[in-house]
């Protein structure tokens, strides 16, 4: 997941929270079972997330394959369950499930670009976050 062109970026100091989507990975064969993991981060994905506690991101800078679009590093949150639905739609694995997060922090505000079950491109504004919880 990365963003294609940036709508809005924050300041550095930003503490807005609220509440989004986010795609994880749960159940794949050799995970423990009702454990969640990160998604689409490769060296993370096979790690298990921490409930009920905030979960820093890992900062880096982001260079995007879009017009050499250039963010920090964060936590992509999709603003609307529906939102996340239609990103996911190639995705239905079983492997991966929709969760509910609180965040904290946005770094940035921007579009996704992915393909439909029919191969029509779509977009879907996210945003880059900070830090994440997952109740329980």
């Amino acid at each position: 997941m990365c963003l294609s062109n940036i709508t809005k970026r924050y300041s550095k100091k930003d503490k807005t929270e609220g509440y989004g989507y986010k795609i994880v990975n749960k159940n794949w064969p050799y995970y423990i079972k009702n454990r969640l993991y990160y998604g689409y981060v490769a060296p993370l994905q096979f790690k298990p997330l921490p409930l009920n506690k905030w979960i820093k991101r890992r900062i880096s800078n982001i260079s995007s394959n879009y017009e050499d679009l250039f963010y920090e590093s964060g936590f992509h949150i999709f603003k609307t369950k529906k939102d996340a639905e239609r990103h996911w739609i190639n995705n239905r694995d079983g492997i991966r499930t929709i969760i509910k997060v609180k965040y904290k922090g946005i770094i940035c505000e921007g579009y996704e670009h992915f393909l439909d079950d029919n191969s029509k491109p779509h977009s879907i504004d996210v945003l880059v976050v900070k830090q994440i919880f997952i109740e329980t």
